[in-house]
């Protein structure tokens, strides 16, 4: 922190923003992933789809690999479903 105080001053102090982990989403045409989730929807016959449905599907379809239901719901939240 030091040498950041020294190079920029106080704004050398403050939180930057940072990249993050890439999605494992990112090769897929989100419009493709969302229109398989709302035909999964649709074919539920009003029940509802849950996070680990998608989750195998998207295993199975799309060969995206989550180990963890958050990577999930994450991915539905970016494309506006959660």
């Amino acid at each position: 922190w030091v040498r950041h105080y020294k190079d920029e001053g106080i704004d050398g102090l403050k939180e930057k923003q940072r990249s993050g982990r890439p999605s494992k989403a990112r090769n897929q045409n989100h419009t493709k992933l969302l229109q398989s989730i709302l035909a999964m929807q649709n074919d539920k016959n009003g029940g509802r789809v849950r996070l680990k449905d998608i989750q195998n599907m998207l295993a199975k379809d799309f060969n995206i690999h989550y180990q963890n239901i958050n990577g999930v719901h994450y991915l539905l939240t970016k494309l506006g479903l959660s």
